[in-house]
């Protein structure tokens, strides 16, 4: 019992020294460790051990920081892959993103263009229809009175 004793007393000076959650170390080890730390809370003094006894627990007790940094190392390295990952995720949807909107903008201008080239194409027929009447209106005045055609001819040479 002097050896379990120093266990728990070593194990919640580790825990309490690091930091880390007792449950989530508890969980990782199989054990509660809330009940060696109650246990220790309600201990008055620790027992006298001997050398041998002492140093197995102090060689439990640097097991035990080892695997508590190498679990801060894992978080820590597990923390910067995941930020990696979700800054490549955000990187590649943004660009997904940008190519959509520029995608949007140039159909958005083609529309825009062939509205505008069939206004112009409108325009132009009734420009044309226009002509052709007022050709044949002139034609017909020319055809009817040649006076008027030598006035129109002195005018536009005059012009």
């Amino acid at each position: 019992t002097e050896i379990y004793t120093e266990q728990i007393v070593g194990s919640v000076r580790c825990v309490q020294e690091t930091g880390i959650n007792a449950e989530y170390m508890g969980i990782f080890f199989g054990i509660k460790m809330t009940d060696y730390i109650q246990a220790a809370q309600n201990m008055e003094e620790t027992p006298v051990v001997s050398l041998e006894e002492y140093i197995h627990i102090e060689a439990k007790e640097k097991t035990f920081e080892i695997e508590i940094k190498g679990m801060k190392e894992f978080q820590k390295a597990k923390q910067e892959y995941m930020e990696s990952q979700i800054g490549n995720i955000k990187e590649e949807f943004e660009s997904r993103y940008r190519r959509k909107e520029q995608e949007k903008r140039i159909t958005h201008s083609t529309v825009v263009n062939q509205s505008r080239l069939l206004k112009m194409l409108s325009r132009n027929k009734a420009m044309l229809k226009v002509l052709n009447q007022v050709q044949l209106s002139l034609i017909k005045k020319i055809k009817s009175d040649e006076r008027f055609y030598k006035d129109l001819i002195k005018k536009l040479i005059l012009q």
